[in-house]
């Protein structure tokens, strides 16, 4: 997993369009996979200092990608590929063209009752499918809100 053949697999396959934010620990890009034809995001997690590379992949991340391949579910986040390397392990999600927090804020987007009901169930559906599993979440909604009506 950690060798140059996945570093160059992940150059080939997926091809980077544009850098859409940074986080402290990562950085997430929009683009799109050569196989496929599909649009992909994938979240580039620093691994940081040297030391901490000889430590490994933080806990953190480790417990994300675990999860995320092994849950399925038509409201949670599909994790499709995970690629390493020495300084960095690459995360590749399904894209999405906007996140809820975006819709939320957005005050040029105007919320009908009917799509706030269907936001609020594509939540608790996710959300549902986690606890069913003994998930608790915690962190930014990674739940995936499509654009019906």
């Amino acid at each position: 997993m950690w060798d140059e053949t996945s570093k160059e697999r992940a150059k080939t396959r997926y091809e980077k369009i544009k850098h859409l934010g940074e986080g402290q620990f990562a950085n997430v890009y929009k683009a799109k996979d050569t196989e496929t034809g599909k649009f992909v995001a994938i979240k580039k997690i620093k691994l940081g200092s040297r030391h901490e590379v000889m430590d490994g992949v933080n806990r953190t991340a480790v417990r994300e990608i675990k999860l995320l391949q092994e849950l399925r579910h038509d409201n949670i986040i599909g994790l499709l590929d995970v690629i390493g390397h020495k300084t960095n392990i690459q995360l590749v999600f399904d894209f999405m063209e906007t996140d809820l927090e975006h819709v939320v804020k957005d005050n040029s987007i105007i919320l009908m009752p009917e799509h706030i009901k269907n936001i609020t169930l594509q939540t608790l559906l996710g959300l549902e499918y986690l606890h069913l599993h003994w998930i608790l979440h915690r962190v930014r909604l990674h739940f995936a809100v499509t654009n019906c009506g």
